[in-house]
């Protein structure tokens, strides 16, 4: 992958007492990096989950979620038309599974988004037949 010499350069490179003053913080600070906030996912939650069966279907689907926090379930079309949208109390849900009718709806893609109180949203997209 490297030759020689090239590995050889890299190696000093990395000794380097100069590559040390990259990472000293008055450098930092000299070129806006010192306490930036980088965008990362490490506060979502890991505990959301949503599987829709069957996908692709011909009337209706179950979806199977994660009830604590929820909020709000929205699903729309791809053109971005609601078909659905259930604002949910969290002592209403009894179960981890919910079955959709949308045997009256066209073919096409869907999309199904499950809000959460704490700002999270869970989305899968759908085929129906």
């Amino acid at each position: 992958m490297y030759t020689t010499g090239q590995a050889d350069r890299m190696v000093t490179s990395l000794q380097s007492q100069y590559r040390n003053n990259l990472w000293s913080q008055s450098n930092q600070i000299a070129t806006g990096v010192w306490n930036c906030n980088p965008t990362s996912t490490s506060n979502l939650s890991k505990d959301l989950f949503a599987s829709v069966s069957p996908n692709p279907f011909k009337d209706g689907f179950t979806l199977d979620y994660i009830p604590k926090g929820l909020s709000n379930i929205t699903i729309t079309t791809i053109t971005g038309k609601v078909v659905l949208s259930l604002n949910i109390q969290s002592d209403q849900l009894a179960s981890n599974k919910q079955w959709f009718d949308l045997n009256q709806e066209k073919s096409g893609i869907y999309f199904i988004n499950l809000n959460y109180t704490d700002g999270n949203v869970v989305s899968k997209y759908l085929v129906k037949k």
